[in-house]
């Protein structure tokens, strides 16, 4: 098999966001299945210097191209316009010369990419997330602004239209997309693809733990739980919170009690083994959340907002969730109860790694794009 694989957000190395999760689980996936791969990036400013390592990774791609193209903001339009001006440029010009057996893409604004190709080839949108809610997120549009929210809903679903095949990472998209004759549609969640690694309660040496990037529901989420939980309820009791990632990098919370890591270049399965409970206050969010998965795979517990499970087929209750704006003294209780309880927090650990490994294990993850695909 030939694919053409399009990663709208540059390369990634050391993997910095969610999205860069999902792009490399395509890559992986097509890597095992030994499939001819050609790459292509945008060129991103701010990524440059992680080119080398990206190709260094992916070296079993037959080739790696990068298209330059205008600087833009993450806004529906500018990345609409930004894939509209990559179809009349190379590389990408040349590599549509190639007679591909799918052309796979990440974001429905690529879908000008898509148009270009202009032969039977099977082309499949990867959505990652509904964009009309990401875009209103990261842009924060106010109720006055709803109506651009609603254009560029339209105009999403009508682009779908274009592609032959759609997967969803998040159940409650799938479930709500209107659904076109013709189109083949299927909801295939985020996998992890470390080793899974139940960890010991001997291994706790701090409280809690909470690593996001610098997506703005992560720095709004954290800053909220420092000042309505962690204030007033936890750090009276001696509670210690570490915070991972790159949403350090937009926190002025300076407090000895809590430890600002920054970016994580360490091994993640020993951070997350030295935390007793992981925590998810985010009080928005759209498409998947992989920081909730991640902990999962190494059975933690987790008190999370329903945010922080959204999209996920959950069927087990391996979370503590509560609504931390409508309750922040709950959101508090709730953690520690866990703390208070090494046996608790065994118990609702094994039922997290239980459920990552009947929905989110890379093996579960290949057999559903093997369905999906036909292959």
């Amino acid at each position: 098999m030939k694919v053409l694989y399009i990663y709208p957000f540059g390369p990634f190395h050391p993997i910095s966001s969610g999205s860069d999760i999902i792009a490399s689980n395509h890559l992986e996936y097509f890597k095992q299945k030994g499939w001819d791969v050609d790459c292509c990036i945008y060129q991103i400013t701010d990524k440059e210097k992680q080119f080398p390592a990206f190709r260094e990774k992916y070296k079993f791609c037959r080739s790696i191209h990068q298209i330059n193209q205008p600087g833009t903001f993450f806004k529906f339009g500018e990345l609409l316009f930004a894939s509209e001006y990559a179809t009349r440029i190379e590389p990408f010009k040349t590599l549509l010369l190639n007679n591909y057996d799918y052309i796979f893409t990440n974001y429905v604004f690529t879908a000008p990419l898509a148009v270009a190709a202009k032969k039977p080839t099977t082309i499949i949108l990867e959505t990652h997330d509904h964009f009309f809610e990401a875009n209103s997120i990261s842009q924060n549009l106010k109720p006055d602004t709803n109506f651009e929210k609603s254009v560029i809903r339209n105009i999403e679903f009508d682009l779908y239209k274009v592609f032959n095949k759609i997967i969803f990472i998040n159940k409650d998209e799938y479930d709500s997309t209107p659904k076109e004759p013709g189109i083949s549609y299927s909801y295939i969640p985020a996998a992890w693809q470390g080793v899974i690694n139940k960890t010991s309660t001997d291994q706790e040496f701090f409280d809690l733990l909470f690593v996001g990037s610098n997506h703005p529901p992560n720095i709004d989420g954290i800053n909220y739980f420092y000042q309505k939980v962690f204030l007033p309820f936890l750090r009276p009791k001696g509670i210690s919170l570490n915070i991972a990632g790159k949403v350090c990098n937009n926190l002025n919370i300076e407090d000895p009690k809590v430890k600002k890591l920054g970016f994580y270049s360490g091994n993640i399965g020993e951070l997350y083994s030295a935390a007793k409970v992981v925590i998810i206050p985010i009080l928005e969010g759209s498409g998947f959340s992989i920081k909730t998965m991640e902990a999962m795979a190494f059975g933690k517990p987790i008190v999370t907002t329903a945010k922080g499970a959204r999209g996920m087929n959950i069927d087990a209750n391996p979370f503590m969730i509560v609504d931390m704006k409508k309750n922040s003294e709950s959101f508090a209780a709730a953690i520690l109860n866990l703390l208070d309880s090494p046996e608790k927090r065994k118990t609702l650990g094994q039922i997290a790694l239980d459920q990552f490994t009947k929905e989110h294990s890379f093996a579960v993850y290949s057999q559903r794009m093997d369905r999906f695909l036909g292959v």
